[in-house]
């Protein structure tokens, strides 16, 4: 599994890509056993449907990247207006670990910046693994631009932009997060093992419920 890890400047850092905390959140089990080979990756409408949506924000972001000399930095530093962008690219190492993945939604405003990750359903007594992959988002963008504007995260209903959930990111948020980046690497490397979820209901609706030893429905 040595994709999982990524060499630099003498270091080995566990790569983390952060959609994966809303896969470990719903089911450790199903997350472990994907990444590492022992469930095979089921591919659903939802996820053939949410891919094309991501793919056209990706294109407007593209397009609009193509006209500036540095599309990021000139987003993150605007001080009139707003200025909104979607699947916003980013690799940053940080701590012990090399995040890379798209931003699902930027926005910049001259006092703050909001960062979002995209749900087409949000419960917030389920809703740690969105969280995290916002925070993980915030982490990212600060990281690669060290922003002097405020940073907030939130979580957007996909199609109507609606806004479930928005606060500003603060150390607390950023320490749990990467709490959850070391029981991941931990779970890789065979140091714990995989949790089922809590809740059996998950289990009748997960798509390797076929494959799983560690089901708690029938």
């Amino acid at each position: 599994m040595s994709y999982l890890f990524r060499e630099l400047d003498g270091r080995r850092l566990f790569v983390v890509r952060p959609h994966w905390f809303n896969d470990q959140s719903f089911c450790e089990v199903g997350w472990h056993g994907v990444l590492t080979g022992a469930f095979p990756k089921v591919v659903t409408q939802a996820m053939v449907t949410g891919g094309a949506d991501h793919g056209q924000k990706e294109e407007e972001f593209l397009e609009e990247a193509e006209e500036a000399e540095d599309f990021g930095r000139d987003v993150i530093n605007q001080t009139e207006g707003v200025v909104e962008s979607a699947e916003f690219f980013e690799e940053v190492a940080f701590n012990d670990f090399y995040f890379t993945g798209k931003i699902d939604v930027l926005h910049s405003y001259p006092d703050r910046l909001e960062v979002f990750d995209r749900k087409k359903t949000f419960l917030p007594q389920f809703g740690m693994g969105a969280r995290r992959q916002a925070w993980a988002y915030c982490v990212m963008l600060r990281q690669q631009y060290q922003p002097t504007k405020k940073l907030f995260w939130g979580i957007m209903e996909t199609k109507s932009s609606e806004v479930f959930e928005k606060e500003e990111f603060l150390p607390r948020h950023e320490q749990e997060m990467l709490d959850t980046c070391r029981r991941m690497q931990d779970l890789v490397l065979g140091k714990r093992e995989p949790e089922p979820p809590a809740f059996p209901n998950k289990c009748l609706k997960c798509k390797h419920a076929a494959v799983c030893g560690k089901k708690l429905c029938d």
